[in-house]
């Protein structure tokens, strides 16, 4: 206040308002903790792709048909290729990871739709993933197009993708069991591997033999395999016993 006891409007503005040159607020400067969403906000131009945005990139890339080039991916993503691959690995392990995703997913959705159905689900789980995955353009544009790269990534212990299909189909077989959906005299570990073996041949079946894919004939097969409890239980074919070898007569004395 002045003398008179009015308020100083002039001083009092310049001390409450900011100078127009001056840049606006950022998140913080109020004192309340800033969130992430608001420094990203505040920052856009800062925030740099991560190693789950190759992975998603990559994904794309299979399912629109084309072929994944690490180069073209490194440059939509906007690094190099040194970082790229420290991201990845390499590009065999990048696609294990695409193809392992989509697997993984799409299963445990047809999976989720199969709670109702009475007897064994796993024959018809499966069935409907061969369909899925044999009828995608971009599967089929990887497994035919890449054949030899895609069975030695898939169908072998060291690719890392068939351990997880494995253990997966393992959980889904035993589930049945416990549930009292299924009746087979074999471990499940047989079993399940039986299983994964089973669906590995009708996939490759047109870069094995030429003949195209038929998810109905390995459901068959399945079926068979996995019975349902009312169905007796087969007899297992105990292992055949060593053959006898003949024995040999020593040969007489004479004193």
């Amino acid at each position: 206040m002045n003398q008179e006891g009015t308020v100083d409007v002039a001083r009092t503005a310049a001390r409450t308002t900011r100078a127009p040159s001056e840049p606006p607020l950022t998140p913080g400067e109020n004192g309340r903790p800033v969130t992430p969403l608001q420094r990203q906000l505040a920052e856009p131009e800062r925030q740099r792709p991560q190693p789950i945005d190759a992975l998603r990139l990559a994904r794309r890339t299979i399912l629109d048909a084309r072929r994944l080039d690490m180069q073209a991916l490194a440059a939509e993503l906007g690094v190099n290729r040194v970082t790229l691959y420290r991201w990845v690995g390499s590009r065999d392990e990048l696609l294990v990871e695409v193809l392992w995703s989509m697997t993984r997913w799409r299963f445990n959705a047809i999976w989720a739709g199969l709670s109702d159905q009475v007897g064994p689900r796993v024959p018809e789980g499966l069935r409907q993933w061969i369909a899925i995955t044999v009828e995608s353009p971009g599967i089929r544009a990887f497994l035919y197009g890449e054949s030899e790269l895609a069975m030695r990534l898939l169908t072998l212990d060291s690719g890392g993708f068939q351990p997880r299909l494995l253990e997966l189909i393992r959980e889904r077989i035993a589930d049945d069991i416990e549930e009292g959906r299924v009746n087979s005299p074999l471990p499940v570990d047989e079993l399940a591997y039986a299983t994964l073996r089973i669906c590995e041949s009708y996939i490759y079946l047109p870069v094995i033999s030429g003949q195209p894919t038929d998810p109905e004939k390995a459901y068959r097969v399945l079926a068979v395999l996995m019975p349902p409890t009312d169905t007796p239980t087969p007899a297992v074919a105990a292992e055949p016993p060593a053959p006898v070898r003949p024995r040999r007569n020593s040969p007489r004395r004479h004193p």
